[in-house]
């Protein structure tokens, strides 16, 4: 169930790369002892909704997604997240790639790959909201 809140595109309602879909952070740097209980337990109090650890036999370390409601949501739990230690390991947090290459395709859009596209995401997910 955790694995299938995480397959959504990104998108809005409307179909569109919206600012009121869901967002996915990626997880890098986790140890292989962290399980999916322990990720919703850490991304819960920022609306999160669902989790993923794809397992890869015999890795040393272990990487994972956290999808949440809103970009905004997504942004907080970035913010006060990145780096928080969990089984011993420091995690790091980003905005999924597929999630960036995503909100870049609406019509009309900066293209993903752009130095703009990059400015005003980071722009996004340091500021609060209006």
């Amino acid at each position: 169930p955790n694995a299938a809140a995480l397959s959504g595109g990104g998108r809005g309602a409307n179909g569109g790369a919206g600012g009121d879909g869901p967002c996915t952070l990626f997880i890098r740097s986790m140890s292989p002892t962290v399980h999916e209980s322990d990720l919703l337990a850490l991304f819960a109090p920022y609306a999160c909704l669902g989790v993923n650890i794809p397992r890869k036999p015999g890795s040393r370390h272990a990487y994972g997604f956290a999808r949440f409601r809103t970009p905004h949501d997504c942004a907080r739990a970035l913010r006060a997240l990145n780096h928080t230690k969990l089984g011993g390991m420091q995690l790091k947090l980003k905005v999924s790639q597929r999630e960036m290459l995503l909100q870049g395709d609406a019509p009309g859009a900066t293209p993903p790959h752009s130095s703009e596209a990059f400015r005003v995401r980071h722009q996004h997910l340091s500021q609060p909201p209006p």
